[in-house]
């Protein structure tokens, strides 16, 4: 549901966001056109001014991004090294800085890139060689303990997730229980 303020402005946050990707998850069955029309028929039906207004404004500012987001990823293959990663956010943060408002870019895509730099930091102490697994493990620990309350109850579930399935990749390939300790250390650190 849009939250409006007692003076009848739009609040920004991620529903207005969720509702764009709501209607743009219909591409393939209608036209990207028609995707965006329905929502500002939705926005029309459910708005009045002067949220509407603000609501259309931040359409076509996510029309924009939509459309530069496909050719910077065209740009940007998905890959698999971290410098590759790295470069590849850092454009999408660029973009959506150069389309939105702060206040509108924060909202919109706080939590994914707060989400997204977390995984980096990750995978960067992962993957330092110089580092032994316990000094990954603690540096992991205390990388998921900066993140925000909201965030870390999120994390925690995908991580432990992420720790069944590989064990059971590293059980079946004959993994030690040694094996397993590090394994448990670098993605759930040593207290979970």
């Amino acid at each position: 549901m849009l939250m409006v303020d007692e003076h009848g402005a739009l609040v920004l946050d991620e529903q207005l966001r969720h509702l764009f990707d709501y209607f743009y998850t219909t591409v393939g069955e209608v036209s990207f056109d028609a995707a965006s029309e329905a929502i500002r028929e939705h926005l029309r039906a459910t708005l009045r001014q002067p949220a509407l207004d603000q609501a259309l404004d931040l359409l076509l500012s996510y029309i924009d991004y939509k459309t530069a987001l496909a050719d910077l990823e065209r740009q940007f293959p998905v890959v698999a090294d971290l410098d590759g990663l790295r470069a590849r956010e850092e454009a999408v943060q660029r973009l959506r800085a150069s389309l939105f408002s702060i206040e509108a870019h924060e909202a919109f895509f706080g939590a994914e890139e707060a989400y997204n730099q977390f995984t980096l930091q990750r995978l960067a102490i992962l993957n330092d060689p110089q580092l032994s697994a316990a000094d990954k493990a603690e540096r992991v620990e205390a990388l998921r303990n900066d993140l925000p309350d909201d965030m870390q109850a999120l994390l925690v579930p995908q991580l432990h997730h992420q720790l069944s399935d590989e064990t059971a990749a590293l059980l079946a390939s004959g993994g030690d229980a040694h094996a397993l300790r590090e394994l448990r250390m670098s993605i759930v650190g040593p207290e979970d």
